[in-house]
């Protein structure tokens, strides 16, 4: 946590522009800050009947994966936290700014070793569509 607040990457829906941005600013303060790529590779898969995104807590495993870094406050971090529900842990990620800063931040990560369905290749980057 920083003197502003939580920052907090996001790789999916939660993005500006995507299905879920609203939940960012439903319950305390959210904050874009920048966009970042994660400084390992990690493997972003689409998974389930919704092919919703996970990020798998297999780092060095897929590519480095573009989002966005949010500053919260904490009841805004507690309510993502809920919606985000259990299939999802918060965890310790770095990232790299347009600048070249090293950001500390968390990220919702799923269990790598979930029997799950993915589908098609780990991507780079969530699309829009």
């Amino acid at each position: 946590m920083t003197e502003a607040g939580h920052l907090l990457f996001v790789y999916g829906t939660l993005q500006r522009g995507y299905p879920n941005e609203h939940e960012l600013r439903v319950k305390g303060t959210a904050a874009f800050k920048c966009e970042a790529i994660t400084m390992s590779p990690y493997p972003l898969a689409i998974t389930n009947q919704y092919f919703r995104p996970w990020l798998l807590d297999k780092q060095g495993l897929g590519h480095q994966v573009a989002g966005e870094v949010w500053v919260l406050d904490d009841a805004c971090l507690e309510y993502v936290d809920a919606f985000e529900g259990k299939d999802f842990t918060r965890t310790p990620i770095s990232v790299e700014a347009p600048n070249g800063d090293i950001l500390s931040c968390t990220s919702y990560l799923v269990n790598y070793e979930r029997n799950e369905e993915w589908h098609g290749p780990f991507l780079t980057k969530y699309p829009k569509e």
